[in-house]
């Protein structure tokens, strides 16, 4: 018994963020990625650019 960690990765955090976005009605949002989250910001802009207004990476 335990916790299955396989779903705990970049694709389905973005999957949740798109999740978010689409739930709140924003049509565009602009993404700030810091340390990990660059990578998150990364896996987001391949593969869902047409919820993104602006992303900066930092």
């Amino acid at each position: 018994m335990g916790v299955d960690l396989n779903h705990y990765n970049n694709r389905t955090i973005v999957q949740d963020l798109e999740d978010l976005r689409k739930s709140l009605g924003v049509e565009e949002w602009n993404l700030l990625g810091i340390s990990y989250g660059t990578r998150l910001a990364q896996t987001y802009m391949r593969d869902y650019p047409e919820g993104l207004r602006s992303v900066v990476l930092d």
